[in-house]
């Protein structure tokens, strides 16, 4: 039987419940499509959101990482210039400690430039150990330190010190003829001032007639540029060369160095010393250019020394039997010398002692045997041959006397 389906209502028939129900239709679809956009918009702004912070967090911690970067360079490179400072500080207290507060016939006002200059090696030329006596020596064949001209408090020499014409007839040790004339107390050519000339006084000028100028100038020419020590003889006559290629001169310079080391230091220039001092003095000269071996005793046992193996056999060679360990060098004394003491209370032959606490004896670590002026012979580390040297203090925890048992 036929289904009978009611009819539905035309746009005309019953048009007005016809439109109302396609209007709620519409809004419905209406209501649903806006909410669905609405749904994908607020989804799409959380994803953007969270893609853009996660750039930003990027970015920041990017930036974050440039600027701790940035503050730990600052932070090292001040670190290191403090620690340049301070060493360059040490040095240049250590190059000075041998200058006698005065010397006969010298100008103190030259003398006190060779010391500023000396005590300054340590800025001048990093690396370079030099003594005032060899400043002395080149001022004094080259202008008698002044001598005859008026030095003013600033250092500035009058009337000024102009060296002859070096027309090559052998003037000066010159056989080359040339139209400059060297200047000031230490002798600088103008050319050679414009490489290496030094404001040795502060004034914030570089001037070859300023003693104190020239004295800082002099260091870095004779340095080389390199690190050396000076105060070894063979380095010593090289630098002289150097200064002046003759070898009259070098002949000359050295023994007025030789001169000014015969008034010694101020404090510490030696004493007395007895025949067991000289003798193992006289020993240990003996081993210079041997090599460092740790735990080396020297020939025949081994092919060199270290520090305290040095001291003892060169003690044992005056019949004085010394532990074998610096630490206990140390300890069996007698003390003569402590922290700070510097070269005032040594005398010829004592042993002197580095630690890495001065104040606590039992991180003592090198010992050197004292030769008086200043000067002192070591075993020092690998690669460093047994050499005569200047004294330093940094580190230093103090100095026996083991001929005095």
């Amino acid at each position: 039987m036929p289904v009978l389906t009611p009819p539905r209502p035309s746009a005309r028939r019953g048009g007005r419940a016809g439109r109302a129900l396609a209007a709620l239709v519409g809004r419905r679809r209406g209501r649903q499509a806006a909410a669905v956009q609405r749904s994908a918009t607020q989804v799409a702004t959380r994803v953007v959101a969270r893609l853009a912070w996660r750039w930003i967090r990027r970015i920041l911690l990017a930036k974050a990482s440039v600027i701790i970067l940035i503050v730990a360079v600052v932070i090292v490179a001040a670190w290191l210039a403090v620690l340049a400072l301070a060493a360059g500080a040490a040095s240049s207290a250590n190059s000075a400690a041998g200058v006698p507060s005065s010397v006969p016939g010298l100008n103190p006002i030259v003398l006190d430039a060779i010391t500023k200059a000396v005590g300054r090696a340590g800025q001048l030329a990093p690396g370079c150990t030099i003594r005032w006596s060899l400043l002395a020596g080149i001022g004094e064949v080259e202008s008698n330190n002044a001598g005859g001209r008026t030095v003013a408090p600033n250092g500035d020499v009058s009337p000024p010190i102009v060296g002859p014409v070096l027309d090559g007839s052998g003037v000066g040790g010159n056989t080359t003829p040339m139209s400059e004339r060297a200047q000031g107390p230490f002798q600088f050519m103008p050319s050679t001032w414009a490489s290496v000339g030094q404001d040795g006084n502060g004034d914030g000028k570089r001037d070859p007639q300023n003693v104190y100028d020239a004295a800082a100038a002099a260091v870095v020419y004779l340095c080389g540029g390199k690190p050396a020590d000076l105060t070894n003889p063979d380095q010593e006559r090289a630098a002289i060369y150097r200064y002046n290629h003759s070898n009259a001169y070098v002949a000359q310079v050295m023994a007025a160095v030789a001169r000014f080391d015969a008034y010694g230091t101020n404090p510490g220039a030696g004493g007395p010393a007895g025949p067991a001092v000289e003798t193992a003095i006289a020993f240990a000269l003996k081993q210079q250019g041997l090599p460092y071996v740790w735990g080396g005793n020297g020939p025949p046992s081994s092919a060199g020394f270290d520090c305290s193996g040095l001291t003892k056999a060169a003690y044992a060679q005056a019949g004085i039997t010394l532990p074998r360990v610096a630490v206990d060098q140390f300890a069996v004394g007698p003390q003569v010398a402590g922290p700070g003491d510097g070269l005032a209370k040594l005398q010829r032959g004592d042993l002197l002692y580095w630690a890495y606490d001065p104040h606590n004896p039992a991180t003592i670590h090198h010992v050197a045997l004292y030769l008086g002026n200043n000067q002192m012979i070591e075993a020092a580390d690998f690669g460093i041959p047994v050499r005569v040297r200047s004294v330093y203090f940094e580190g230093f925890a103090g100095a026996t006397r083991p001929a005095a048992h």
